[in-house]
Formats: structure tokens, sequence, C-alpha cells
């Protein structure tokens, strides 16, 4: 099967922007209910017992998909050095 360096290449970097921009939001997911605590004790709306100020689990999720993406760009980085063109 003869797979074009330029192909891969691209593949490899789709690949790593879309998981970036699935990192993006499930870092939205995790900074949202940590701001909107912020603002209702500031504003009053919530007395300083029932705010939240700890991150969810979507900050974990974030984290693994930027490293994810960041292996994705590694080895689109990889393919491009080492990938000969007339493979």
């Amino acid at each position: 099967m003869n797979i074009k360096k330029e192909v891969t290449f691209n593949t490899l970097i789709s690949f790593s922007k879309n998981t970036m921009n699935l990192g993006y939001t499930f870092l939205a997911f995790a900074v949202f209910p940590l701001v909107h605590d912020t603002i209702a004790f500031y504003l009053g709306w919530k007395p300083r017992e029932q705010i939240n100020l700890e991150l969810n689990d979507y900050f974990y999720y974030n984290i693994v998909c930027v490293i994810a993406s960041a292996f994705f760009a590694l080895v689109a980085a990889l393919v491009l050095r080492c990938m000969s063109d007339d493979e």
C-alpha cells in the first residue's frame, strides 16, 4: 500500500487540531462552574460555604486531550522529517 508523506502528515495534523478543540471544550466545562461560583460569591448570591472552588473531572479530560494533541503533532513532525517522499 502506497501512503504518501503529505497525506499522512495532514491526517496527523488534523487529529491534533481536533483533539485540541475537544480539549478546549473540556476546559470550558471545567472553568465555567469555577467562574460562576466566584462571581456569585462576589455579587452576594451565594455564601462562602456554598461555593465550590475545586476543579471537576473535565479539567483532567482537558489535560489528556492536550497531551494527545501534542503526541499527534510530534508524530506528524517525525513523519515529515523521517518518511521519504517516494513512500
